[in-house]
């Protein structure tokens, strides 16, 4: 994610290049068909997509602009190939314009004829400049795949939200991120790299897929270049912090070297257990409580590091907790239920990588569908985007009302420049944590794995969850909270 002009330079060169010789191969094709007296081909079935942005264009914008150019193709049904062909290029060009301006050039090159367009934009580049990109990139794309000028698909049977404003949402909002993380430091790092670890392994759009599947490592590589070593006086906060971005690292595949493996599992070992697990024992109500160690000692316990209790025991303590609610409750006293119950889904679900039977949890979607309807009327979207995330995991989906009620609240809170949240906020935690939730509350998943992929979570929770209910506990004196928990 490092600004690098020199390397756009020839990348810049490198997409010239690559267009001219497809202009070549064109113009000959074109020369062949006339001597041979054929008719030249009016649909095409393949297209060479070239991306390029010069000096000044932000990587997060050249990225936006390919997410949206794959999806518009895969949309008409055109296969991108990776080099040129008789067939046709479509070229997308980024230029930085003097008044902070970018410019968008787009070209479609044909053995018959050739498109040009432009598309001027500011730094902002929200959902709508993301639908006029898109309907510039369609416009093209219609002169060699007519089939596809067709009416954008409603998400739902009589819905007025269409596929398309989904689309640029999730655009706009991934754009909005990828500008977050390159100007921040490692440990909001650690966060940033699970976003696109649930876009590669479960978002069902395939272009997303693809950038998560490049943006990632690059994510990784940064993380691992600026975290400091773990010492004996790293705070249990930043040890969490190290835990997590190491282990969403090794899932892109970079892995931390020896000596730094070696101090995290020994700060970890030196540290006492008050330290890490920071109970209040006076509290009425354990929801806090076992909201931090469920979400905190996950990633050091998948890492194999030394932990002052037995996971599974907190995951069997989450399982018997009863997830009660009164009908008078506000949205305040229900908050750390509330990211219990979301917490649990995640943790049981791999953190959104497998699909979760919701009879195995039903006393917890209980809870979720009621409290939604609280959150709903303080118009807390970063808890909405939550809540239908977590009932997404149990197989939810828009023949679900609850769904449609949140998918609609989710689109219409969007900011302008693709964020959601106050964009006044000086809590950088909360801004990018709100886009975060709201983001993974409007995607759609394809799971590539079912049930508790953890055995010893898996056998855990079922222990828990068949042992017989506590009695509700009184409710909990209300006290502000720091900040909402991470997922």
């Amino acid at each position: 994610m490092v600004h690098s002009p020199g390397r756009e330079n020839r990348w810049l060169a490198r997409t010239l290049g690559v267009a001219a010789t497809a202009l070549v191969a064109l113009s000959g094709s074109a020369c062949r068909q006339e001597h041979a007296t054929r008719p030249p081909v009016t649909k095409a079935k393949h297209l060479t997509l070239a991306v390029s942005a010069g000096p000044g264009v932000s990587p997060a914008l050249a990225a936006l602009v390919r997410l949206v150019a794959e999806q518009e193709l895969g949309r008409a049904g055109l296969q991108p190939r990776v080099n040129a062909t008789p067939t046709g290029v479509l070229a997308l060009i980024l230029e930085r314009r003097p008044g902070s301006t970018n410019r968008l050039n787009l070209s479609l090159f044909r053995a018959t004829r050739s498109l040009e367009t432009r598309f001027d934009f500011s730094r902002c580049c929200g959902p709508a400049q993301v639908a006029e990109m898109r309907r510039q990139i369609r416009v093209l794309l219609a002169t060699v795949a007519p089939g596809s000028v067709k009416p954008p698909r409603p998400l739902w049977h009589s819905s007025r939200t269409n596929r398309d404003q989904l689309q640029n949402a999730l655009a706009a909002g991934v754009h909005w991120l990828l500008l977050k993380a390159q100007r921040t430091g490692p440990f909001e790092l650690s966060d940033l790299q699970q976003v696109f670890l649930i876009l590669r392994e479960s978002a069902r759009d395939p272009a997303l897929r693809r950038l998560a599947a490049k943006v990632g490592p690059q994510l990784s590589h940064r993380f691992r270049r600026l975290a400091p070593l773990p010492r004996a006086t790293t705070t249990a906060a930043k040890l969490f912090d190290h835990a997590a971005g190491t282990y969403f690292a090794q899932r892109f595949g970079v892995r931390a070297p020896p000596r730094y493996t070696s101090a995290l599992a020994k700060a970890f070992r030196g540290v006492p257990p008050q330290r890490l697990l920071h109970r209040r024992t006076t509290a009425a109500d354990p929801a806090r409580d076992l909201l931090d160690e469920l979400v905190d000692l996950y990633f050091p316990y998948k890492l194999k590091l030394p932990l002052p209790v037995h996971y599974a025991d907190v995951v069997t303590r989450a399982a018997r907790y009863p997830f009660h609610m009164r009908d008078s409750e506000t949205a305040l006293a229900l908050e750390d239920r509330l990211y219990l119950a979301t917490h649990v889904v995640y943790v049981l679900s791999d953190f959104n990588e497998s699909l979760l039977r919701e009879a195995d949890l039903s006393k917890v979607v209980r809870f979720l569908v009621r409290a939604a309807k609280v959150f709903l009327a303080a118009d807390d979207v970063e808890t909405l985007g939550e809540v239908a995330d977590a009932l997404k995991i149990v197989g939810r989906d828009y023949k679900d009302p609850l769904i449609r009620l949140l998918v609609q609240r989710l689109l219409r809170a969007q900011n302008p420049d693709g964020s959601w949240g106050n964009m006044r906020d000086k809590d950088r935690y909360r801004r990018y944590h709100t886009t975060w939730t709201c983001f993974n509350g409007l995607l759609e998943y394809r799971f590539a794995k079912r049930g508790i992929s953890d055995a010893t979570i898996g056998a855990a929770w079922r222990r828990g969850a068949t042992a017989a209910p506590p009695k509700p506990m009184p409710r909990a004196a209300m006290r502000p909270r720091p900040s909402k928990p991470g997922m």
